[in-house]
């Protein structure tokens, strides 16, 4: 009876709160605009998992990302239905819209490097999140629309390749940007690698012609900050 009464509030939480991650949610909040035949593109498995229960008649695409790829192949007993990589450009060609579904782990990749260049696509609509207070996990949703005049438009990918590091070093971050102040806030790209040698190559795909900035950040030593 002493330890329920010390635990009375925790219980109650336990009780009241929801602590899964919320995809049901973000179902709900779509309302219906998924639809059996859309394309949902993912790029991590927090995202992969739960879309691939709640949207079984959806066409999922999946591009994994660096630190899963070394244990992809857990995803291949779903292929199909599941699409891979070799799919990726008869999906964007038989489809007008998709769906780019990530969390908020900082695994989940840019939509321009999922897209592997690939032109012409725009964000639709505002994104659609899901969060509970007591899960660690947001999942968004962002609609993507083909569009010629954006095809038409001249854009180019730019290929950072960084040597010299110090091989006891793990992640390395890439930030682009495209105006002042360099602050995280105005950031115009950011992606990230994990390292364990003294290279790292990463591609920013489909920049506008214009001036930018790189800045390169390391983990030198594997304590969770950034070395620039």
């Amino acid at each position: 009876g002493l330890f329920a009464v010390l635990n009375v509030f925790t219980i109650k939480v336990v009780y009241t709160q929801y602590f899964n991650h919320p995809m049901r949610q973000l179902v709900e909040r779509l309302d219906g605009k998924v639809q059996p035949g859309d394309l949902i593109l993912t790029s991590d498995s927090y995202s992969l998992g739960p879309s691939f229960y709640y949207w079984p008649q959806a066409a999922h695409y999946h591009h994994s990302n660096s630190v899963e790829a070394q244990w992809g192949q857990v995803l291949n007993p779903l292929v199909p239905p599941l699409h891979n990589d070799k799919d990726l450009t008869e999906l964007l060609a038989t489809h007008k819209t998709f769906w780019y579904i990530t969390c908020n782990t900082g695994a989940s990749l840019p939509i321009d490097q999922v897209l592997q260049g690939a032109r012409g696509w725009v964000r639709s609509g505002s994104p659609v999140s899901a969060i509970e207070h007591y899960s660690p996990i947001m999942f968004t949703a962002q609609k993507y629309v083909y569009s010629e005049d954006a095809k038409d438009q001249l854009t180019a990918n730019l290929t950072v390749h960084v040597t010299g590091m110090r091989p006891n070093g793990q992640n390395v971050f890439f930030v682009m940007y495209d105006r002042d102040p360099l602050s995280p806030a105005t950031a115009a790209k950011v992606g990230w690698l994990p390292v364990d040698g003294t290279e790292a190559t990463y591609t920013f795909y489909g920049l506008q012609y214009g001036d930018y900035a790189v800045v390169v950040m390391h983990d030198l030593n594997g304590n969770n900050n950034y070395d620039v």
